[in-house]
C-alpha cells in the first residue's frame, strides 16, 4: 500500500523528483540499521495518506532529531486532521528514539496544523546533485 501511495503522490507533484528504487526503500525501512520511518493513515478502511522520515543530527543542538521528509494526504480528504494524525505518530516515533525534536520542510502549501504545536524556522534548503563519475 505504501508502495501505491507514494507514485500517486509522486504524479501529484508539480516537480516530480524519481522516485526511489523499491529495494532502497525497503532496505531502508526494514533492514538494520534502520534509516527510515513511513506511517500511514487510512479514513473508513481506506488508505488515506502517509509520511516517511529518517533520523538526522543537529550539529548546533547535538542530539538525533527526526526528519519529516513527506507528507502526502489524498486529495479531497480531511488534510489538517490526516497531517496532525501522521505527525503525532512521527512524534511519538522520536520520542522512541530519543530524538531532540520533529524537523521538516514541506511544499508552501501543506502547512503544519497549529494544533501540534508547530513553530515556523526559518531556513533555505539547497541541494547539490552528486554526479554518477
Amino acid at each position: 500500500m505504501l508502495s501505491r501511495l507514494i507514485g500517486e503522490h509522486a504524479l501529484a507533484r508539480v516537480a516530480a523528483a524519481p522516485v526511489p528504487a523499491r529495494t532502497e526503500l525497503t532496505e531502508a525501512l526494514f533492514e538494520p540499521p534502520l534509516r527510515a520511518w513511513a506511517w500511514l493513515a487510512w479514513v473508513d478502511g481506506a488508505p488515506a495518506g502517509y509520511a516517511g522520515a529518517t533520523a538526522s543530527f543537529c550539529w548546533s543542538e547535538q542530539a538525533y532529531f527526526l526528519a519529516v521528509d513527506v507528507v502526502y494526504v489524498r486529495p479531497g480528504l480531511h488534510r489538517d486532521t490526516i497531517v496532525g494524525a501522521l505527525l503525532a505518530q512521527a512524534r511519538w516515533t522520536a520520542r522512541q528514539l530519543g530524538c531532540s525534536h520533529l524537523q521538516w520542510q514541506l511544499p508552501s502549501d501543506l502547512e503544519p496544523p497549529v494544533a501540534v504545536g508547530a513553530r515556523p524556522a526559518t531556513a533555505r534548503l539547497y541541494r547539490l546533485p552528486l554526479d554518477a563519475g
